[in-house]
């Protein structure tokens, strides 16, 4: 599966997944993505990524996805 990304206003790099937006969060071996709701919805998704392929999805979202990512 190709990662599909976006762009934030200031240039940073988003992860799109599923019709959900990630920020990241830190990067080590592996990337980690936070989905970008985590502060004003409490949502504790997370997306590991490695290769630019996803290895990990933790967590359920506490919210809907963002209808206009949605292919």
């Amino acid at each position: 599966m190709v990662l599909e990304f976006i762009f934030s206003e200031k240039g940073n790099r988003k992860l799109l997944f599923d019709g959900y937006v990630y920020v990241k969060d830190r990067l080590v071996s592996k990337t980690y993505w936070k989905c970008e709701n985590f502060a004003s919805c409490k949502c504790h998704a997370r997306v590991h990524t490695e290769a630019d392929s996803v290895v990990r999805h933790i967590g359920d979202h506490s919210h809907s996805p963002d209808v206009a990512w949605r292919l």
